[in-house]
């Protein structure tokens, strides 16, 4: 899996999809959207620290579809702005409904604000 660019100072807006790994490989699933709550943050890659807030995912947001697992993130500009780590990093995603679910994806964090 690739790493995400994160461009610091502007927004994080990634189609995701999620998979979970049972006896017949990899498949998608339902998010049931009246009951999970979805969350993203970017952490450290030693995973020691947040770089920025846990942020809700919304159901609402276009190009997401809950039912087959399919989410997008939405980090703001303040979110990302107030990074001041570049490099190699995760982006955390849970999934809480009976149980809390997390995936890490890779996130390259690049400086984009001109001093």
């Amino acid at each position: 899996m690739s790493a995400i660019n994160l461009v610091t100072g502007d927004p994080l807006i990634k189609t995701i999809n999620l998979t979970k790994v049972n006896d017949a490989g990899e498949s998608t699933f339902n998010i049931p959207v009246s009951t999970a709550t979805v969350t993203v943050a970017v952490v450290s890659n030693d995973h020691a620290r947040r770089l920025t807030s846990q942020i809700a995912v919304s159901s609402a947001e276009t190009g997401s579809d809950w039912s087959t697992s399919t989410i997008v993130t939405n980090i703001s500009k303040a979110e990302t702005e107030a990074i001041s780590e570049f490099g190699l990093a995760l982006l955390e995603i849970q999934v809480t409904d009976t149980d809390e679910i997390t995936w890490f994806h890779p996130v390259n964090i690049i400086n984009g604000l001109i001093a």
